[in-house]
């Protein structure tokens, strides 16, 4: 009798053990997935990021002419007038500035290539009644395109790839056309307090 009880509690000793084993394993088991799948999550994000910034830095090699610089070649074709608008955007592969101005009596539109500084066209046109009370591009103090770039991608997915520096009213706006995929957004962001005005998508 004393032996088979021996034998029974012995039996019940190891069956504890395996048990104890096996939810240790599971446990770890649990916790390698756990930690693998979260591993994966920040891996695929990271490559995201990296990818996002790689593709900015692409086209902001594609640019090698300021805006600065660009609004004076705009000035060496038409010396004296304001300047109301500048945009970047790419014709044919290539980015182009197209600075518009005016003065009392006209319009003005210079390209200039973004990489070379070339001139590549110009063209002067009557103002419109509407028009002839235009306020000039303030560009005091304003948050540079890569500044305005970081603001757009941090606010919606995707690359920015197109650029348009204007005058609303009082304020000076920083329209950027963020690109992912298929799907284009527009932000609007205030080029002096750096606010995000507003953010719409593109049909």
């Amino acid at each position: 009798m004393a032996k088979k009880w021996t034998k029974l509690v012995g039996s019940i000793t190891l069956a504890g053990a395996l048990l104890l084993t096996a939810t240790a394993c599971s446990d770890n088991s649990s916790s390698e997935t756990k930690s693998s799948q979260s591993s994966t999550s920040s891996s695929t994000s990271n490559k995201s990021s990296a990818k996002k910034t790689a593709s900015t830095a692409v086209k902001t090699a594609q640019i090698k002419l300021s805006q600065t610089d660009a609004i004076n070649k705009f000035h060496e074709k038409y010396k004296g007038k304001e300047v109301k608008e500048i945009s970047l955007e790419k014709e044919n592969g290539s980015y182009v500035y197209n600075i518009d101005g005016f003065d009392k009596t006209h319009e003005y539109e210079v390209k200039v290539n973004a990489i070379s500084g070339k001139i590549l066209s110009n063209k002067t046109e009557k103002a419109d009644l509407d028009e002839m009370n235009e306020k000039a591009l303030d560009v005091d103090n304003l948050i540079s395109r890569n500044e305005a770039t970081k603001i757009a991608e941090k606010k919606v997915s995707g690359t920015a790839d197109k650029w348009d520096l204007k005058q609303s009213g009082k304020n000076t706006i920083w329209e950027i056309e963020v690109v992912d995929g298929t799907t284009k957004h527009e932000v609007q962001i205030n080029a002096k307090t750096k606010e995000v005005l507003k953010v719409e998508k593109e049909n």
